[in-house]
């Protein structure tokens, strides 16, 4: 069994304020800086819950953020790690058979982002050390997400067409804000998940 929590979430998002009034046609009023009045709604509620229902859609990370995946044992094999992109293994912990909290050095394992889902895999010559059989004993922490524009470096640029479907389930999500019920798969657009669909993933965790 495997669980996977956010440790870190988002603290700024893929999509501006200014990107997100365009795309609407918002009008703002000539403050310094221009306002509109559904701004903090934007801000708050609207631009994350569209970044969030595209991440849940896909299984990635559409944000900078920082991940940890429990196993209740270490694999035969690679671990899947759930939300690519992942830039980096922050700490690699489990049980060892007397229960105690163990950190696996950095050199005993290799991570390959270059594939979706990025595997992260005993280093070349070693394997898995024992782990205690229970719940959660093996915990691999990480920072995933694509790179925020005006990132320097921007290493992981998010898809212009990921952009422009989180626009569009912006706008759904927009257009419903005052419906009592919770936003159904069917209110999403057709256009968001056929942006969506060549970078959906389908992890074991699905």
């Amino acid at each position: 069994m495997s669980g996977l929590k956010v440790i870190a979430a988002p603290v700024a998002e893929p999509i501006s304020l200014e990107l997100a009034r365009l795309h609407l046609r918002l009008d703002v009023n000539d403050d310094s800086p221009p306002t509109h009045h559904d701004d903090p709604w934007l801000e708050g509620i609207g631009i994350p819950a569209a970044r969030e229902w595209c991440e849940g859609w896909m299984e990635r990370a559409l944000a900078p953020q920082v991940l940890e995946l429990a196993l209740d044992a270490f694999p035969s094999g690679a671990i899947e790690l759930p939300g690519s992109p992942v830039s980096a293994i922050d700490s690699l912990k489990y049980l060892d058979a007397d229960g105690a909290e163990q950190t696996l050095a950095a050199d005993q394992y290799v991570l390959d982002s270059y594939v979706d889902p990025a595997l992260l895999s005993p280093a070349y010559g070693t394997t898995w050390p024992a782990a205690r059989a229970t719940t959660n004993s093996v915990r691999v922490r990480y920072s995933a997400g694509y790179t925020l524009p005006g990132d320097s470096p921007d290493a992981a640029p998010l898809p212009f067409a990921i952009r422009a479907a989180i626009l569009l389930v912006l706008g759904a999500l927009y257009e419903n804000r005052e419906n009592s019920a919770a936003i159904k798969q069917e209110d999403i657009p057709l256009g968001a998940r056929s942006l969506l669909q060549p970078y959906r993933l389908r992890t074991s965790m699905a």
